[in-house]
């Protein structure tokens, strides 16, 4: 994202530096960005890069800015479900106030507002939209267009607005009316969502061969995380079947695990393992059986979280879950925040309290909260700052090269040696010596073991790669392609 926002604010336009998806052409460098990603991340980190400067610093300004309207839109969708819960007074405001503090402080969106990627701009628009969606059900204008328009904005940053989209028909059919009524709720998004949405599946139509369809496909394809890099070996239906029953299973049984595991529990704790218990203790409550923007935040997320981990099992794993988890986030948030509430007021009950301490829920959330998230960022921070050493040592140990490079780490490399990188595919050394003479690359660069790299490599030496000094960064390898080399 960063590197097209870069390219934009210098004048190159919207086109990316690096290939690391050989799933739709063209197969040119530079090439037209946002064939995986969609637009809206880059162009918001164009922003401020615009007035600072093309810093990494700068394009991050502009989602830390937007990420700010998380913790507001969660406040608002707290005091709402405790009113429809019955809640008053000071009660209703901890649950609110509480509510919002925590998304303000919860270590997903913290770490997720430090890099410009699609996780806060679908965060922000999903939950507004599903905040504007029982207004919208009556076929209302201003409502309808104001939905339409966040849905669109939605779908600009990630494609899983789609299941918004589902979710919000949806809470329709689960009205009255029939026919009539429901394309009264829908006229109006449609109309302000195809405004926004039409002329980029317009522009991906005719700047991608095979458009994005072939794309899409090929990700509920994969049977292993390295088909993302794919370039002559690539996933098909047959090589789908060919797992067989047990292994379809398996791997949607993975993904589900690690949508549960690594996104919505450990990451988010405490408030992805409570949150998950209230939503179930309270399921019964206004607030979710009525046509709520809770009930809409719930709705959506769950279809989310089916569809990613049925249909996209392995690419779930690099992800996709990951970045379109915000809306259900967010509704754990509102879910522990009503949970602890009512159990304080049981406790309250139970122990004759003469007074509601309504402060216990919240500070309880907070106080496991916080040191959670501080070791988030804390890890975060480490972890990038160890990496952007690395990318200094490559660059300083590897120096300047000509023409494109073939590496594992595509995008990194190409910010680092300020050359054009095409994505390291787990095949053949013959594949990847066709590779090189499509793009006219020169050099193989593999920093990280990675399903058959370095191993094939250095096991089976090839005549078309001959290996380089590289002494000064540990476990990396640079090769040189021959120039024309057919092994």
């Amino acid at each position: 994202m960063a590197g097209v926002a870069r390219n934009v604010v210098e004048g190159r336009g919207p086109v990316s530096d690096v290939i690391w998806s050989y799933a739709a052409g063209p197969y040119v460098l530079p090439r037209p960005a946002f064939d995986l990603w969609q637009p809206l991340p880059g162009f918001l980190a164009a922003l401020p890069m615009a007035v600072a400067g093309p810093s990494f610093a700068a394009a991050q300004a502009a989602f830390v800015a937007l990420g700010a309207a998380v913790a507001p839109l969660t406040w608002w969708i707290a005091r709402d479900a405790a009113a429809r819960d019955g809640l008053a007074g000071r009660r209703a405001a901890r649950v609110a106030t509480g509510a919002g503090i925590v998304a303000a402080i919860f270590g997903p969106f913290l770490v997720a507002a430090a890099g410009p990627d699609s996780t806060v701009p679908f965060t922000v628009f999903a939950v507004a939209a599903c905040a504007v969606m029982p207004r919208a059900l009556d076929g209302r204008r201003g409502a309808g267009l104001t939905l339409g328009l966040l849905l669109g904005l939605a779908y600009l940053s990630r494609q899983e607005s789609i299941w918004l989209g589902l979710a919000y028909v949806v809470l329709l059919l689960g009205r009255d009316g029939g026919i009539r009524a429901a394309w009264q709720g829908l006229r109006w998004p449609m109309v302000a969502g195809a405004l926004l949405v039409v002329p980029w599946l317009v522009r991906n139509a005719l700047a991608f061969e095979d458009g994005l369809i072939r794309q899409t496909l090929e990700n509920a394809w994969f049977t292993r995380s390295e088909d993302v890099f794919a370039y002559l070996d690539r996933p098909s239906l047959a090589t789908f079947l060919a797992q067989g029953p047990g292994g379809i299973l398996a791997h949607v049984a993975g993904g589900f695990a690690h949508q549960v595991i690594d996104v919505l529990l450990v990451p988010a704790f405490p408030v992805g393992l409570v949150g998950l218990v209230a939503l179930v203790g309270l399921r019964r409550t206004p607030a979710l059986r009525e046509t709520s923007p809770l009930r809409a935040l719930v709705v959506s997320g769950a279809i989310t979280f089916l569809v990613t981990g049925v249909v996209f099992p392995v690419a779930t794993l690099w992800g996709t879950f990951q970045h379109a988890s915000g809306p259900l986030l967010v509704a754990l948030i509102v879910f522990t925040a009503l949970g602890l509430d009512g159990l304080v007021a049981r406790i309250r009950r139970l122990r004759g309290w003469s007074r509601e301490n309504a402060w216990l829920a919240p500070l309880a959330t907070l106080a496991l909260t916080v040191p959670i998230a501080a070791l988030a960022v804390t890890l975060t921070a480490a972890g990038a700052a160890r990496e952007e050493r690395r990318m200094e040592a490559v660059a300083a140990a590897v120096g300047r090269l000509d023409g494109p490079l073939i590496t594992d780490h595509p995008m990194w490399v190409a910010d680092a040696l300020g050359v054009p990188a095409l994505a390291l595919p787990d095949e053949p050394p013959a594949n990847i010596a066709r590779l090189a003479r499509e793009f006219g690359a020169g050099w193989l660069l593999v920093l990280d073991e990675r399903g058959r790299y370095p191993g094939m490599l250095l096991d089976a030496a090839s005549p078309c790669l001959v290996e380089e000094p590289l002494a000064s960064v540990d476990g990396a390898h640079l090769l040189r392609i021959v120039p024309g080399c057919t092994p």
